[in-house]
């Protein structure tokens, strides 16, 4: 089931985004944590982006994060 972006303010984008970097810091060998960890990274820097897509830089930057979480 997927949520509808408008039910999720900033502060709560925020804190989803968070806790799945979380998840990930706990399971750095986890595919799903990573993927996980990768789509919630998507909807948070899109949401206030043109379109609702997240530019390169928001990709280097979730990348950046996922990489220090899983320590690859």
């Amino acid at each position: 089931m997927r949520v509808q972006a408008e039910a999720i303010g900033g502060p709560e984008r925020s804190r989803v985004y968070k806790a799945a970097l979380r998840i990930l810091e706990r399971h750095p060998e986890s595919t799903e944590a990573r993927v996980f960890a990768l789509e919630v990274g998507r909807f948070y820097y899109s949401y206030d982006r043109k379109g609702g897509v997240p530019t390169v830089y928001d990709e280097a930057a979730i990348a950046n994060d996922i990489a220090a979480r899983s320590g690859k």
